[in-house]
């Protein structure tokens, strides 16, 4: 990944929204898109060496809200941390996808929390 950014997709949908979260994303019915950038709250890991549990425990306050729709980090190494909560309740049993359109993103990884604290 030499020259190109590592970038890491974080979903934390079962942790509580602080002051650093935006307002939850709620679909609703006949939504055809929704752009998540403004949903957003960023952690810059310089190292990519925290992990899920350390973005969601110790370093949890770090978290800044994006400052734009569409959130750019440039050429980088380091690794961008997103955390969102989704509130699907008014879609239920609809399909919905995450669709990443940035082609020269080199990693993306999802995480979802469990009811036991782990993540999936």
């Amino acid at each position: 990944m030499t020259g190109k950014f590592r970038f890491v997709f974080c979903l934390l949908a079962g942790l509580l929204v602080n002051v650093a979260q935006a307002e939850p994303v709620r679909p609703l019915p006949g939504d055809g898109e929704l752009n998540l950038g403004p949903h957003v709250a960023i952690l810059e890991d310089p190292d990519g060496t925290l992990t899920v549990q350390q973005v969601s425990g110790s370093f949890a306050d770090r978290f800044v809200p994006a400052k734009t729709q569409n959130p750019s980090f440039g050429f980088t190494r380091s690794t961008y941390w997103l955390r969102f909560t989704l509130d699907m309740s008014a879609v239920v049993g609809q399909r919905w996808y995450l669709v990443q359109r940035h082609p020269i993103i080199d990693h993306l990884t999802l995480y979802a929390p469990l009811d036991n604290g782990l993540f999936a």
